[in-house]
């Protein structure tokens, strides 16, 4: 694991369905998001150690950077590994000019790396071609992985058509909606306030986002809350900038990390939610957005929009924004459909079946 936020909840599901049958190690000095008391840090070369034990059927990787790579050749054969994804290490192997096409032209703009960091990507371009970029790095590293989980199922071949792995689909998901996209008594208090982006992230496309709100939304006696603590701190202050530019007062940046709760609290006056990418991202902000019986439009050019519509759900798009608040009938059927893919029990039922899948008892 590295050290983040999912990580909670992933041991409380791992635990339910199999009490006592994992170790968490978290590859950090000091977490800061993980508090567990059966998350334990580890060094690389700890864990590296711990792999080999006689004892150990599988490795679960919560995420899977390019720096640790080195950890699924330190794996023996014989072990199973589960690759979990979360987004952002899947979709970096599809290639930087794959990632520039899912930040939109204004939003670019405002996107540039800085004089360092080109120099840095101009030296790993070099090094690839002459392949003495760091071998822990390569690629070919993923052919060990035996099963893969994405956030999405329809992210599986997309993956598959662009990076050479070999591993199966494998179905699982963090968080319930029960104890995590809807705490008890997260209902919306009066629904005027728009939740804008998700992140302090360029394919969040604030620039263009703000624009779409301010040119079809009546924001009388409404606030567009955009969360902004999570991500790139340089990119975050020019979205300040420029949603103050754009929205004047009625935007509110949440700028700083806010424990679960009350951020929740936060967002309950968010009667619509808007979001702007163009892939598979701020899953967990729109089904506690769908429990609480918001609104939520969408990209079209965003492969979820597509997933939650073929599934039922009442998603609006971007492209025309409407401020009549959901239906009870509507509310309902997004209601029922998070809980039918991320319910207590569902999401019980997928973790016994990875466990057992390692176990080799399926």
């Amino acid at each position: 694991m590295l050290d983040e936020k999912f990580n909670d909840m992933a041991i409380r599901q791992f635990e339910e369905a199999g009490p006592g049958l994992s170790e968490y190690w978290v590859v950090a000095r000091e977490p800061y998001f993980t508090s567990s008391p059966l998350a334990r840090t580890c060094s690389p070369k700890e864990l590296v150690n711990r792999l080999s034990g006689t004892d150990v059927a599988g490795v679960v990787f919560h995420s899977l950077p390019p720096q640790h790579y080195r950890f699924l050749r330190a794996t023996p054969a014989g072990k199973r590994i589960v690759w979990i994804g979360w987004g952002y290490d899947y979709y970096s192997l599809l290639g930087q000019d794959y990632n520039a096409s899912l930040v939109l032209e204004k939003t670019s703009r405002i996107d540039f790396p800085t004089r360092r960091q080109v120099a840095k990507n101009d030296v790993k371009a070099i090094l690839n071609k002459l392949g003495l970029w760091g071998r822990e790095r390569k690629v070919s590293n993923l052919s060990r992985i035996d099963y893969f989980s994405p956030v999405l199922d329809i992210e599986y071949d997309l993956i598959r058509q662009h990076v050479p792995i070999r591993a199966a689909y494998l179905h699982w998901n963090y968080a319930t909606a029960e104890e995590d996209l809807a705490p008890s008594g997260s209902v919306l208090e009066n629904g005027k306030n728009i939740l804008a982006g998700n992140s302090s992230s360029a394919t969040n496309n604030h620039v263009e986002l703000f624009e779409a709100i301010r040119d079809q939304v009546d924001l009388s006696s409404r606030k567009v809350v955009t969360p902004l603590s999570y991500g790139d701190a340089r990119y975050r202050e020019r979205v300040i900038e420029i949603g103050q530019r754009i929205l004047g007062d009625n935007f509110h940046p949440l700028a700083d990390f806010m424990p679960k709760e009350e951020y929740l609290e936060t967002i309950r006056s968010c009667g619509f939610v808007i979001m702007n990418h163009l892939r598979q991202q701020a899953v967990g902000n729109i089904c506690s957005a769908m429990l609480m019986g918001a609104k939520v439009y969408l990209n079209p050019r965003n492969p979820l929009m597509g997933w939650f519509q073929k599934r039922g759900a009442i998603v609006g798009s971007i492209a025309s924004l409407d401020m009549t608040p959901l239906t009870k009938q509507e509310e309902l059927i997004n209601r029922e459909l998070v809980y039918e893919h991320w319910g207590r029990e569902r999401q019980r039922r997928k973790t016994k079946n990875l466990i057992d899948t390692i176990l080799g008892t399926t």
